[in-house]
């Protein structure tokens, strides 16, 4: 964090978060800072890209494809497979490396089952049909 926005520290101290404007010229500033020649790789990381509304996936996804022309620049997006965040984000890119990651349906059961465990005022059958449910409706989340 040598080479943090002294925006963004002020933001920080006081525990608060920034807001987006003032992370977009943060990120900006440090792509500039970047091609220094004394610069190291940047790594940006966009979470959840799917839960911004379409505004800001627009906002980001021109971001992205301009911190794409920088060198040193590495761009790490996540979003759910199949959505239009992750359509258009992607479109452009020649040849985009994904991985998918979903939760086994074992793993959602086994999860399910250890947080009920503890809840005896619900009946064992209450307990497996929330089970069955839930799974059955999660495919892979």
């Amino acid at each position: 964090m040598d080479h943090i926005s002294p925006v963004l520290e002020r933001w920080y101290s006081n525990k608060k978060l920034p807001e987006f404007d003032v992370l977009l010229e943060a990120l900006k500033d440090a792509c500039n800072n970047i091609c220094s020649p004394n610069s190291r790789e940047l790594y940006v990381i966009f979470d959840g890209l799917d839960e911004c509304s379409p505004k800001r996936q627009n906002e980001i996804g021109s971001l992205i494809r301009r911190l794409l022309g920088f060198s040193g620049v590495r761009v790490y997006v996540t979003t759910r497979p199949k959505t239009t965040a992750e359509t258009y984000i992607t479109s452009d890119l020649p040849d985009p490396f994904r991985i998918q990651i979903a939760a086994r349906f074992e793993d959602i059961n086994n999860y399910l089952n250890s947080e009920l465990q503890n809840h005896d005022r619900i009946s064992p059958a209450f307990k497996t049909r929330i089970v069955k449910v839930i799974s059955g409706e999660a495919h892979g989340m």
